[in-house]
């Protein structure tokens, strides 16, 4: 007897696994027919969801052909199926984003009608940066950033946006709205670092989830703008006044601030410990020394 070979049994479960997975970002939301009504009658989707109709009871059907009482988005196929003993279900995927109103032919004037709200799928980022003078070598001071992207050819007109609160790792993940799939520069703000951009131009595809951690390399930032500290490369900090530049008017408003003992959640704290004092005052000295400054496409 031949015996089986774990390689040859490892090779169809991860076939399986691939075939069962590579559509994980969809899902079928189903509807149940009976009793002269759509449950539930209205549902939200996402484009590249399906829509499963399923007979409870009764003879019914599921239209949205343009005929009364149905519209659908422009680009949208029509549909039309009976719902029965017979026909017991009826599955149909969205492929375009907006509203479609569908009805049961015999019972559509008696109110047994539907709508689908279908959205476009979103574009999610998860990314890791950290601050210069937030970064201690184990972990960072939480903090806020807000993230942009931006076209990938000039002027770099921005998509989209969203604001999130770093984890002590400097990770978070990122929902936008607004940005369909496409390839954007990833733009980052922070309240006192010098905006750092991606390298290159990164490729987003909806329903799924793009992973940019700056903090492996200078190269991950355009124009190399970053520096090594402590194992790990952090935006430059120290651009107090927010105008790519760390020059005098930062170390004025730092030293001003650290000479009244300033405390708190405030701009020229670039440690993050809630306090300005001398550690700050020496971190922006230092890069407006070396004439730290934004490098954008």
């Amino acid at each position: 007897m031949k015996k089986f070979k774990p390689t040859l049994f490892i090779a169809i479960v991860l076939l399986v696994f691939f075939f069962t997975c590579k559509n994980s970002f969809s899902t079928t939301v189903n509807v149940s027919v009976s009793s002269f009504q759509f449950s539930p009658a209205s549902i939200s989707v996402q484009v590249g969801d399906t829509v499963r109709w399923n007979w409870v009871n009764g003879s019914h059907t599921t239209t949205c052909d343009g005929s009364a009482l149905t519209s659908r988005p422009a680009g949208a196929a029509a549909w039309s199926s009976s719902i029965n003993s017979v026909s017991t279900t009826f599955a149909y995927k969205v492929t375009v984003a907006g509203t479609y109103n569908y009805k049961c032919v015999p019972h559509g004037g008696g109110g047994m009608v539907g709508v689908i709200t279908a959205s476009a799928p979103l574009v999610t980022l998860n990314l890791t940066a950290l601050m210069e003078g937030f970064w201690n070598g184990s972990f960072t001071v939480q903090d806020t950033v807000r993230v942009y992207l931006r076209n990938q050819t000039s002027p770099y007109a921005i998509m989209d946006q969203a604001k999130i609160k770093l984890s002590s790792s400097g990770n978070g993940t990122l929902t936008f709205s607004s940005a369909p799939g496409g390839t954007y520069y990833i733009s980052v703000i922070h309240r006192n670092s010098i905006e750092t951009w991606c390298k290159n131009p990164q490729s987003f595809t909806a329903g799924t989830t793009k992973i940019y951690d700056f903090t492996t390399g200078a190269a991950q930032a355009f124009g190399n703008n970053m520096i090594l500290k402590s194992g790990k490369y952090v935006f430059y900090g120290g651009d107090v006044v927010r105008d790519g530049t760390v020059d005098a008017s930062d170390i004025s408003k730092v030293d001003n601030d650290a000479t009244l003992s300033l405390s708190g959640y405030v701009v020229s704290d670039l440690t993050g410990d809630d306090f300005v004092d001398a550690q700050d005052l020496s971190l922006v000295d230092n890069n407006a020394f070396n004439s730290v400054s934004s490098v954008l496409p």
